[in-house]
């Protein structure tokens, strides 16, 4: 008798709560507290429970925990980290904002793991190298055919705007865009001066390779006369790279980065294998790298690979070194996105280019940052086969420039945030 009664005892003292009606699922969205928009890759982690997640694309996560109390960790490349309480007794918020915070380049400190790196006998390298042997399979270039819309934003600031720079007299023109000054989402007052949206249209063939941009719609600041198209366009050009992150190399500024990707890669790049996590319902190995050589051109971050035989990368998010010294360029990153859409397809859903150019310390610098939004893939021949044939790799539609607030409404994937509306 009094071992059934300690038995029973012990069963509510040590049950799972999850078993008592205890469990917490947490479902929310992450998103930029200045901007509105989606965080993706954020790590959320649950700290009694020991386990966690990584938000996807659209910012949003789900995670349970088997007990009654919790916390919730976020934590994300360019934010504040976030801790939270989690109670089964208290609703928790469907939407959480972030801190942008701007780390100093000049003055971060990159470190790494303690003791001799290996090669021989380390999981990440092995990792990498059959992700690098199955690039062929995972890149979209295999398709014989595909075509996509995409919806580009290009946003500029002017950064580092002191009170004294807004109150001299050579920007009394645009006092009024003074008023959407933004510190928020920078160490330094940042004053957005700059907007540009566009939405495309792309086919590619691969035999005779051929691909081929519509553009169908074009929305842009105009300052007529107070600035120089040539500039804004140089710098706007500089933004539009080809970023693909299957490629052995991306070209930044004329010079050539080596990708986590490349074939030199396990030569080129320290990897570690840091965390195992689920993604968008999948489990991935989060595989962070950096140079060997820390004065190299080359790029410190994380990957997202897929944890089956596909070695597929279902995200990357990558900046430059502290260490290097490229020009005028303080400060870079790179993050993209990749999902299924259908059985062994895989393509870009999103892509961040952001840079900072900056002569000297004191001085106003120019930060660009492009956002790009891929829809509606599809993988037979055009309707229209002509489409191959117009000269030019950029083809700007008639009217392009003459749609409707209406039309933008509804082309936008994401609502316009105060910010940008001010620019415009």
């Amino acid at each position: 008798m009094l071992f059934r009664t300690l038995t029973s005892l012990a069963v509510l003292l040590f049950a799972s709560p999850a078993l008592l009606g205890q469990e917490v699922l947490i479902s929310a969205t992450l998103r930029d507290a200045a901007s509105g928009e989606p965080v993706p890759f954020a790590s959320v982690f649950l700290l009694r429970a020991g386990k966690g997640t990584v938000s996807d694309e659209e910012g949003r996560f789900t995670v349970s925990s088997p007990y009654a109390k919790d916390t919730l960790q976020i934590s994300c490349v360019g934010y504040l980290p976030l801790t939270l309480p989690v109670s089964a007794s208290e609703d928790f918020p469907a939407s959480i904002r972030l801190e942008s915070q701007t780390l100093d380049l000049d003055v971060v400190e990159v470190r790494e793991r303690r003791g001799k790196y290996k090669r021989k006998g380390n999981p990440a390298v092995a990792l990498i190298r059959d992700v690098i042997a199955h690039k062929k399979d995972n890149r979209l270039e295999k398709q014989p055919y595909y075509e996509y819309e995409v919806y580009d934003k290009v946003e500029l600031d002017i950064t580092k705007i002191s009170k004294e720079l807004a109150e001299r007299k050579a920007l009394k023109k645009f006092a009024f865009a003074l008023e959407y000054m933004d510190s928020s989402s920078y160490n330094d007052p940042v004053l957005p001066f700059f907007l540009q949206e566009s939405v495309s249209k792309v086919y590619y063939r691969k035999q005779p390779r051929t691909e081929k941009t519509y553009r169908q719609a074009l929305k842009t600041t105009n300052y007529d006369d107070y600035t120089k198209t040539e500039a804004l366009a140089n710098f706007i050009n500089r933004l539009y790279l080809d970023i693909d992150i299957y490629d052995d190399q991306l070209y930044l500024f004329e010079l050539e980065f080596p990708t986590p990707l490349a074939d030199i890669a396990p030569l080129y790049y320290k990897f570690y294998l840091t965390d195992t996590l689920p993604y968008n319902g999948r489990e991935c190995y989060e595989l962070s790298f950096i140079p060997n050589n820390r004065y190299n051109l080359g790029f410190d971050g994380k990957l997202f690979i897929a944890a089956d035989s596909s070695f597929r990368v279902l995200g990357a998010d990558m900046s430059l070194l502290p260490t290097i010294n490229l020009n005028f360029v303080k400060d870079l990153r790179i993050r993209q996105m990749f999902e299924q859409v259908q059985d062994s397809i895989w393509v870009t859903s999103r892509s961040e280019f952001d840079v900072e150019f900056k002569l000297t310390q004191n001085l106003v610098g120019i930060r660009g940052k492009r956002t790009s939004l891929y829809a509606d893939y599809r993988f037979q021949p055009p309707d229209d086969p002509q489409v191959y044939n117009t000269a030019g790799e950029l083809i700007p539609m008639e009217g392009e420039d003459e749609k409707t607030e209406a039309y933008w409404e509804k082309a936008r994937p994401v609502p316009v945030v105060k910010v940008d509306a001010g620019i415009y």
